[in-house]
């Protein structure tokens, strides 16, 4: 029992820390097909071990490196369907097999142990059903609820088998009551589904389970929401800072993991390090979190600034390429002179990024001063135009608004060119749709979103106007790059570019 506490205690206090960085050193620096898997594989099989030796059976430390692994944030959705895969080809059909092997069925043709048999299926139905449908009575759900609860709880599967089998190999079970209890596993898990569809068939959803069915099935649609590790190559440039301190907002408010590459030339004397801008910047939003009653109530971190930020060092050509294939969904850019005088082509380091990584990149421009102010709040401007990038840069947009406390902009410039007769409005409609889609963005987030409809035939003069008079801190640009010898921004995106004067971040896809 001393023993078990201790290896309890270490394992979900230390050892949460210990396996998130593992499986993030292993992703950063193994060289094998499948780096967290592997880590993962290990962690299971040491702390499994290790309640062997303790005297414990070996489910509870695999049950427990389960629960860490689980909570590792590093964890993406595609390592996590690598990880489910392996175990349902490898590790459930050797369990059950093995479980099976240690039925004898031929208990179940005796009458006496038959009843039985039946008898602790219905003492462990009725004790389930009873049970779910009192708590779920007690916590507010309507008798119908309560019993769908009951119905779906009452099935039973690998827990009561892996009971029955640490029973069994102690000696605590017979080989005949073993075979009842998995005879009980199966029949009351292959019942559930039929019954559980009979049951819900008769239960309406509240309004609030319509809502929140709504809001998951657009939260898929979005990309930020699944976003789980970002990158910020900075320099100590006015535009390193201003993406250290953007970068930091969104990694705080969106709960992701961030590694802060600092370019050849970020140790620059007598210049603010990008850097620690950056954590800085991570540590008040995620002050701010903890302390919140609006829009970032509730969000309060469940990590560390030292778990969410991790910096390093460009070490020679290709540092940014190479950092940027270890699995990141998002890059932030921050240096001097990301795009040359013509607007169309990318500094010579981003290039080789822009061909290489396949996910958005959030680039920096305009910055003129050198001052960073990390807690406040940012008038954000989007314009809008019905695009993939444009829908991120949106969402990217809300994040940081949200995070600095700050305003929201959406703009739609409709040009009457595009409304012919033969469409009759069917343009104007379009526009006003998205303007509609961006404030019930804004309404799932708690983030008012203000929407401005201007008529103009020259989108990007209207944007750079409504810029200007706003005096906007930031315009959020999304564009989608052109595909041709090398990748590379379309004419009406480098015009806009060249002509706005506000800081600017560019969300490419």
């Amino acid at each position: 029992m001393a023993g078990t506490l201790i290896f309890l205690a270490l394992s979900l206090t230390m050892g949460r820390g210990l396996v998130a960085r593992l499986i993030r050193w292993s992703n950063d620096h193994m060289t094998t097909e499948l780096p967290v898997i592997t880590a993962i594989l290990l962690v299971m099989l040491t702390m499994a071990l290790t309640t062997e030796l303790i005297g414990v059976h070996t489910a509870l430390g695999a049950f427990v490196a389960g629960i860490l692994v689980g909570q590792s944030p590093i964890l993406t959705e595609h390592i996590e369907g690598q990880l489910r895969g392996f175990i349902i080809a490898f590790f459930s059909p050797v369990f059950f097999a093995v479980a099976g092997l240690n039925m004898d069925l031929s208990t179940l043709l005796d009458p006496t142990l038959l009843l039985v048999t039946l008898a602790i299926i219905a003492v462990a139905s009725i004790g389930k059903l009873l049970g779910a449908f009192a708590g779920g009575w007690l916590g507010g759900l309507t008798g119908a609820e309560s019993l769908g609860l009951a119905t779906a709880l009452n099935a039973r599967g690998s827990t009561e088998v892996i009971i029955a089998s640490i029973g069994l190999s102690m000696g605590v079970l017979s080989n005949q009551l073993f075979t009842m209890i998995v005879a009980m596993a199966v029949v009351t898990t292959m019942i559930m589904p039929p019954s559980l569809r009979a049951v819900l068939a008769r239960v309406p959803l509240r309004e609030e389970e319509t809502e929140r069915l709504q809001r998951e099935d657009a939260e898929e649609r979005e990309a930020v929401p699944n976003m789980e590790r970002a990158l910020a190559y900075l320099d100590p440039s006015p535009n390193g800072m201003l993406a250290a301190s953007l970068a930091g907002l969104f990694a705080a408010r969106q709960q992701i993991l961030i590694t802060v590459l600092k370019a050849k030339n970020a140790d620059s004397p007598g210049r603010a390090d990008a850097a620690q801008v950056l954590s800085e910047t991570v540590a008040l939003a995620l002050e701010k979190m903890s302390h919140a009653s609006g829009p970032l109530a509730g969000s309060a971190s469940s990590m560390s600034l030292d778990q969410l930020v991790q910096i390093k060092t460009a070490d020679g050509d290709g540092a940014l390429e190479r950092e940027s294939g270890k699995g990141y969904d998002l890059v932030f850019i921050g240096i001097e002179h990301p795009i040359s005088a013509s607007a169309d082509q990318f500094d010579n380091r981003l290039q080789r990024l822009v061909e290489t990584f396949d996910g958005p990149l959030a680039i920096v421009l305009n910055r003129k001063d050198q001052a960073a102010e990390p807690g406040a709040p940012l008038k954000i401007l989007v314009p809008t135009g019905g695009t993939p990038a444009a829908g991120l840069a949106i969402e990217m947009a809300l994040a940081l608004a949200s995070a600095s406390n700050g305003a929201l902009t959406v703009l739609h410039v409709f040009d009457p060119q595009d409304d012919t007769a033969l469409l009759r409005g069917r343009a104007r409609r379009q526009g006003l749709s998205l303007l509609d889609e961006a404030r019930r963005l804004g309404e799932r987030n708690d983030m008012p979103v203000k929407a401005i409809y201007v008529t103009h035939a020259s989108a990007e003069a209207a944007i750079e106007r409504a810029a200007r008079a706003g005096r906007y801190d930031l315009v959020v640009v999304g564009t989608s790059l052109r595909e041709g010898a090398t990748k590379f921004l379309g004419p009406r995106s480098s015009v806009l570019l060249r002509n706005l004067d506000s800081p600017t971040l560019l969300v490419t896809l």
